[in-house]
């Protein structure tokens, strides 16, 4: 059966599992597009890389290729190093469509990733330019770091490279991709410093200590270590650690430490001390200018610190935010309201048929008004809105009803994000991104009873974000400026952007603008312009003095509101005070901040202000530099038969005593569209080997496979085996196999399969009877076996419990039809698996299956791997074995090891009850029970645990208790 089969409770798609292990249906990968890739070959001073993109795409791969060879030639600069290797660079769309691409598992979140085994990287770009050239210049550096250390290399370069901290590698690429230290991640590094949390193991790391391994230890704190050496050490020093490390780490299996300590002539010690030094006079210094601790703002603890969003009514009553679940990163939006905090009313949550994604710690998706509350979901087709409408009672409670979707997929929009309900109640604007791959703001009426129709208030290729829709305009901010920062503008949503007037140009960014106008917070039921934007106040985040403050203008003056040691984003102006989202120690908080807080109330503030007057309206905003694609040079993909578009995804080998050993290998295309694999399996003689070789497709929505196979199979005499005495053979495949698994949704799937075999059944284990059975077989028959199965799977996962709530269902049918002499078998199964979090990691599983194997002479019936349910037998017990089986379990596991800060560590108690029987009637008399203790390691993926079970009630023959119980299994199926 091999090791796959007992690590993968999912089973084979292609055979049915001969032994029974309790099984998961796993989920169907929601990648379905189809992509139509052309590729282009580039040089940028020596480096050569190959442009790969897809129809649709072409006004965004004019734009960026300009960008990606002014930034290798800037790395090839900094790293003094030319590429050796072509590389190659997919383009992407959108966030979405970069998702969908099978040449690597992307989650949600990640925003680019290079391979260290090849030369391939993938970016995505999502009209926003300052985004996109950050992304792609960390993954550039990566590619950079990649190739210099596999040159310089003596030896093995990916396990020398191994031996390189984490912390060097991130950061490096953060440090090159940001110029150095930029504004935001010095906030990580001031709220580090000011407020630590030892107890979350929040708190700044030795030089060479890992750290934790999270964005902020790894990405933020990394690039603050090679600000370091570049600062202390001169400039080129991390490059300098770098080619070192690749010819010691590589040759002599130096440590990193010895390396960077031989190279600067200091000892780890020595080290150490300028690190600390160098963090009190560079980050210290910088908290100490700004002079509100961000103890002294109001912190809403009712709210808690896993929010990344909020929206706040007009009239100040409701409060929505967008929240995660550590555990499970399950997401969910929550309605409040302010007089009563502590209760929250759950809106919807993310993991589920119609909603795979609320796009937490991403994109702003959630808004609103007094009678409205607005949010943006995704979807197996793309971005929808969601709208529901707010009923308040008279005893201050709320209700949600009339439940409104609108898709956006359906008028081309790949993404969308800032919605912005109108004043009246009666429009929605928001921010879509266009196939073209440009962001511009549309706005729906929501009277409309045909299909979603969006109306376009801009059509440009400006990235516009964070709108906001008073009675005067659609406040919103906009890089349609010379420079490509982000400006205040308003929206008139009967002009659209020929009207789009700029507020106060700067150079520095301004986000999420709040209007202060009496009309704004009372929600005037007009939409329409009816004031000159200067002549109230408005709010927003500005990084104007180098960290995120709230700023307002009020009359033609940009005055900053706050100066907290961290900062401060996402403000909101309501009933004369301002709700802000601040980091501090390591999380989001939501603040209140009234008037009386602002620093300007004093005057004190007064040489931070800026006239805004005309300083740089007249400028004119950025004009894109477009690469014109050569027609003559664009190539179309071909899998496999593009040059360098092969690749060997998977080659080994495996042996064991008793003189079994195999190899297997699988061939991949180029975007892993295509597989071709094989593997062949040597069981102590030649007459006993399994062999396959299948082609198979990932490209779109289905998942299939075609091949020829030869495989054994052991079997359970159904002649003369009887309840005490289990006799076998073997039955011998050798034929074709065709394999569809189609998904219905995100969740559930069919999978279709059907092998066309000759089959030889041999090695009867009972040579007294083998004559009487010989004359029973027919000899050589040709199969006919279709396989059905569905499954539908809710399951939830936590990275260290594994299954923690949710529920799955299989169901699994195979006929074995035999035309000469005519022979009809049939096998059926059924998995149930339901999981309770009940508190902190504690997880109640109930678990169910069943099984039939009836018809002719040679039904395949089943073994029951008593590891994992019927615990009161031993493996192999003769008693396991039979044509049906009912079997179910209730498992409690608890993490004891959190008590000594080992979260791999976790108690479990079960029990079992369960028949496992040859004939229907025998159902009664083979009833076994049993329950059971142990513990489980969870290292994953895999899962490992020992149990001691205690037999309750056994069938015919008694069992010398208790039984040990040893398993080895993938954690996350």
């Amino acid at each position: 059966m091999g090791l796959g089969g007992v690590l993968n409770p999912e089973g084979s798609r292609l055979f049915p599992q001969i032994i029974v292990y309790p099984r998961h249906p796993g989920k169907p990968d929601p990648r379905w597009t189809e992509f139509q890739w052309k590729f282009l070959d580039l040089d940028s001073k020596g480096a050569k890389f190959r442009l790969f993109f897809y129809d649709g795409e072409e006004w965004i791969t004019e734009f960026v290729i300009p960008l990606i060879k002014e930034q290798i030639s800037s790395l090839i600069e900094e790293f003094e190093y030319v590429p050796t290797s072509k590389f190659s660079y997919l383009l992407l769309g959108s966030r979405r469509e970069f998702q969908q691409i099978n040449i690597f598992n992307i989650s949600e979140g990640v925003q680019g990733i290079t391979s260290t085994i090849d030369r391939t990287m993938a970016i995505p770009y999502w009209g926003e330019v300052d985004t996109f050239k950050h992304i792609s210049k960390h993954e550039l550096t990566h590619q950079m770091q990649i190739q210099k250390f596999t040159d310089l290399s003596h030896s093995n370069a990916l396990t020398a490279m191994s031996q390189v901290p984490l912390w060097f590698i991130e950061g490096m690429a953060e440090y090159y991709s940001q110029n150095g230290m930029d504004p935001e991640s010095r906030q990580y590094l001031r709220d580090l410093l000011l407020y630590p949390k030892p107890e979350n193991d929040y708190s700044l790391p030795n030089l060479f200590d890992p750290g934790q391994m999270n964005f902020i230890g790894i990405y933020k704190i990394g690039q603050a270590k090679i600000d370091f050496f570049e600062t202390e050490f001169g400039p080129g020093t991390s490059q300098k650690i770098l080619a070192t490390g690749a010819e010691k780490m590589g040759e002599y299996r130096a440590r990193f430490v010895k390396v960077v300590s031989d190279l600067v002539k200091l000892s780890p010690e020595q080290l150490e001390t300028k690190w600390r030094d160098y963090l009190y006079k560079t980050y210290r210094h910088e908290s100490d200018r700004l002079r509100q601790s961000m103890n002294e703002f109001e912190e809403i603890p009712e709210v808690g610190e896993t929010l990344d969003l909020f929206s706040i009514s007009p009239d100040g009553s409701l409060l929505a935010t967008r929240e995660i679940d550590p555990s499970t990163g399950v997401t969910s939006i929550y309605l409040r309201s302010f007089s009563n905090l502590k209760k929250k009313t759950q809106v919807i949550h993310d993991r589920q048929p119609g909603a795979l994604s609320l796009f937490f710690m991403q994109i702003p998706t959630l808004t609103l008004s007094n009678q409205k509350i607005a949010y943006i979901v995704s979807t197996i087709e793309g971005p929808e809105l969601e709208l529901q409408t707010i009923v308040r009672n008279n005893d201050g409670s709320f209700d949600l009803t009339n439940k409104q979707r609108f898709s956006l997929f359906t008028n081309q929009l790949s993404e969308a994000h800032s919605p912005a309900i109108s004043p009246d109640g009666n429009s929605v604007a928001l921010v879509g991104l266009s196939l073209k791959g440009w962001e511009n703001v549309y706005t729906i009426d929501l009277s409309a009873t045909s299909d979603t129709i969006l109306k376009p208030l801009t059509n440009e290729y400006f990235s516009w974000k964070n709108l906001s829709w008073e009675s005067d305009g659609i406040y919103c901010t906009s890089n349609k400026t010379s420079d490509q920062k982000y400006n205040l503008r308003v929206l008139h949503p009967e002009v659209g952007s020929e009207d789009a007037q700029a507020l106060y140009p700067s150079p520095n960014d301004q986000l999420f603008p709040s209007s202060g106008s009496p009309s704004a917070s009372s929600a005037s039921n007009s939409a329409k312009k009816t004031s000159t934007p200067e002549t109230h106040s408005i709010y927003f985040q500005s990084w104007s003095n180098g960290t995120s403050q709230i700023h307002q203008i009020r009359e033609e003056e940009d005055i900053p509101l706050t100066e907290a040691k961290v900062g401060f984003t996402n403000p909101q102006y309501r009933q004369h005070q301002i709700y802000a989202l601040g980091f501090k120690s390591g999380r989001y908080h939501l603040y209140k901040i009234p008037e009386e807080k602002f620093l300007n109330r004093t005057g004190a503030n007064k040489l931070y202000s800026s006239p805004a007057k005309t300083v740089g309206r007249t400028a004119e905003p950025w004009r894109p530099e477009l690469f014109p694609l050569p027609t003559s040079d664009v190539k179309k993909y071909t899998p496999f038969l593009t040059s360098g578009g092969t690749r060997i995804d998977n080659l080994g080998a495996f042996f064991s005593t008793g003189a079994v050993g195999g190899i297997t290998l699988t061939v991949s295309d180029l975007m892993r569209d295509y597989t071709l694999s094989g593997q062949f399996a040597y069981i102590g003689q030649l007459g006993l080997s399994n062999t396959f070789l299948l082609f198979g497709s990932q490209r779109g929505r289905s998942t299939w496979d075609l091949g020829g196979y030869h495989v054994l199979q052991p079997r359970l005499d159904n002649i003369f085996s009887t309840d005490t005495l289990i006799r076998t053979y073997v039955q011998r495949e050798t034929g074709f196999v065709a394999a569809l698994q189609y998904p219905l949704g995100a969740f559930n799937f069919i999978d279709l399969a059907v092998r066309l075999a000759r089959v030889n059944r041999t090695d009867f284990n009972d040579s007294s009877l083998l004559a009487q059975w010989n004359a029973i077989n027919p000899g050589a028959e040709f199969l006919v076996a279709p396989i059905f199965r569905f499954g539908f799977d809710r399951i939830i996962y936590e990275a260290f419990a594994g299954p923690l709530e949710g529920y799955g269902f299989m169901a699994e049918s195979e006929t074995n039809y035999y035309p000469s002499p005519t022979s009809l078998n049939e096998r059926v199964r059924l998995d149930f698996s339901y999981y309770f979090n009940i508190f902190s990691n504690t997880v109640i599983q109930l678990q169910a299956l069943a099984g039939g194997s009836w018809g002719g002479t040679f039904k395949n019936g089943f073994l029951i791997s008593s590891d994992d349910i019927l615990r009161a037998y031993a493996p192999f017990d003769p008693r396991l074995f039979g044509n049906f089986f009912l079997a179910s379990k209730v498992e409690l596991r608890y993490p004891i090891g959190a008590f000594f800060k080992l979260p791999i560590l976790r108690g479990i108690l079960s029990y079992d009850y369960g028949s496992v029987f040859a004939r229907p009637e025998r159902l009664g008399s083979n009833i076994t029970s049993s329950w059971a203790w142990g513990l489980n390691l969870s290292l994953p993926p895999l899962s490992v645990t020992f149990l001691f079970a205690y037999p309750m009630r056994t069938a015919i023959l008694p069992v010398e208790g208790p039984t040990f119980h040893f398993l080895l299994r993938y954690l996350y199926l």
